[in-house]
């Protein structure tokens, strides 16, 4: 483990060195550009020139997320096999971009948000609403449809490790999805159009959510669940039987 976490490190210094010195170097380059605007009026080029150093890094991350193998889901061993190793390299790529205050300035703009997040290849729809303190890792596993929300402090991960063993999973959120704030959703999820997911829930992996379905505020719905289209959790016969005891 020792040695990994050093080739993990010497390998996230690399992929730094040349994903922000290639941006700063173009917003260098661009800011130089406009000398023949006089001051103080260039001084307006200045936050222009932090949006062109954010579209280098996206740039860069689109060209490093093009280079590696495919991320696959499914049950891994841990540092022997190569899938550990491909998904630690698109970890690293992924904090190229979730890095504050580049985050801030992605997750803030529709246009720059979705450049990003198709960079690190996820799917997303440009109508999405997502607040800029959302979590995300896994990003080539994230598909987000037309219209959806995601909450305040969310965590979307699409991986979990047990006992040295790597899971990877897709989630899926369809079309007019709320996810509330503080959700926590795992690998292997997948929720309906036009469900509504309460603030602070504990989505484990590999649940099914149907369609429209109402997910109440704290629920904690455990590995494996099918929720069918429509319903309501926690189900109204287990809300019974709980009242009854």
């Amino acid at each position: 483990m020792r040695i990994s976490l050093f080739l993990y490190d010497i390998s996230l210094f690399i992929v730094s060195l040349l994903v922000y010195g290639s941006a700063a170097t173009l917003a260098a380059a661009f800011f130089s550009a406009t000398a023949f605007i006089p001051w103080p009026w260039r001084g307006f080029m200045l936050p222009l020139t932090v949006i062109v150093f954010v579209l280098g890094v996206i740039g860069m991350v689109a060209i490093f997320n093009r280079l590696l193998p495919r991320m696959e889901e499914g049950h891994f061993p841990g540092p022997i096999s190569k899938a550990f190793y491909v998904w630690t390299a698109y970890l690293t790529i992924n904090r190229m971009i979730f890095l504050m205050p580049i985050k801030n300035i992605v997750l803030y703009s529709p246009l720059l948000r979705i450049l990003a997040f198709r960079a690190l290849g996820a799917r997303l729809a440009y109508g999405t609403s997502i607040s800029a303190n959302v979590e995300f890792t896994d990003l080539p596993l994230i598909e987000v449809g037309e219209g959806s929300i995601i909450g305040a402090w969310s965590l979307l991960s699409g991986h979990y490790l047990n006992k040295g063993n790597l899971y990877l999973g897709k989630i899926i959120i369809g079309e007019r999805v709320n996810v509330g704030g503080y959700c926590r959703i795992g690998p292997g999820v997948t929720i309906g159009n036009d469900s509504w997911i309460g603030a602070d829930c504990q989505i484990a992996p590999m649940v099914t959510i149907g369609s429209g379905c109402t997910i109440e505020p704290l629920s904690v719905i455990q590995p494996g669940t099918r929720i069918p289209d429509g319903s309501t959790w926690p189900l109204q016969d287990e809300i019974k039987w709980q009242e009854e005891d």
